[in-house]
């Protein structure tokens, strides 16, 4: 999601996240949206899950519900595209150590989501057992204000490419390779 819709999409949610009072970022919001997708849970179940974990269990109002409605759209849009044109919402104009912590925060919500909706999330195996603790360690990023911001910066690039081809990775998991459902045959 870099692009100039998605920053002012990423300010948007900001602000409507603020002015209902629901302590999350737009990013934060993007990486639990982007779990729940990635583990499977695309029916309309999925809103009733954020409104749990983010608003006590009411409903959002109508600005900040639309809002959220567009970007799981278009975060379901993008992880179906086999043009690989997801993102993660991280706010690209403010400095190095807020998009750390945006992507801290998508990172941990990301295996909030993830974890909700996999049940067998804590029995995962080979790759997949790897990116969960990658993820994990990742969740867990900090920064030291004396580090240089030019290998910061390079840092997160890679970074964040690693946990969006990740996110990607999982959602290819969970949704794609699930065994199909085979209608029975009538003779």
């Amino acid at each position: 999601m870099k692009n100039t819709n998605s920053q002012s999409l990423y300010h948007i949610l900001n602000i409507a996240l603020s002015h209902q009072e629901v302590g999350l970022t737009a990013a934060e919001l993007h990486g639990l949206i982007s779990g729940i997708l990635c583990g499977g849970k695309s029916d309309n179940s999925w809103s009733t899950l954020v409104y749990e974990l983010t608003n006590d269990g009411i409903a959002f109002s109508s600005e900040l519900n639309q809002q959220t409605q567009k970007l799981y759209h278009l975060t379901k849009e993008a992880l179906e595209d086999s043009d690989l044109t997801f993102q993660l919402l991280i706010d690209e104009e403010t400095t190095i150590y807020n998009q750390i912590d945006d992507l801290v925060g998508w990172v941990n919500h990301f295996l909030l989501g993830l974890g909700l909706v996999v049940p067998t999330f804590g029995s995962l195996n080979g790759e997949m057992k790897e990116l969960i603790e990658d993820f994990r360690n990742i969740g867990n990023l900090g920064y030291d204000e004396e580090d240089s911001p030019e290998e910061m910066e390079s840092a997160l690039t890679e970074i964040i490419e690693y946990v969006r081809m990740g996110a990607i990775m999982c959602y290819n998991e969970f949704n794609l390779n699930q065994p199909s459902v085979e209608e029975p045959v009538l003779h």
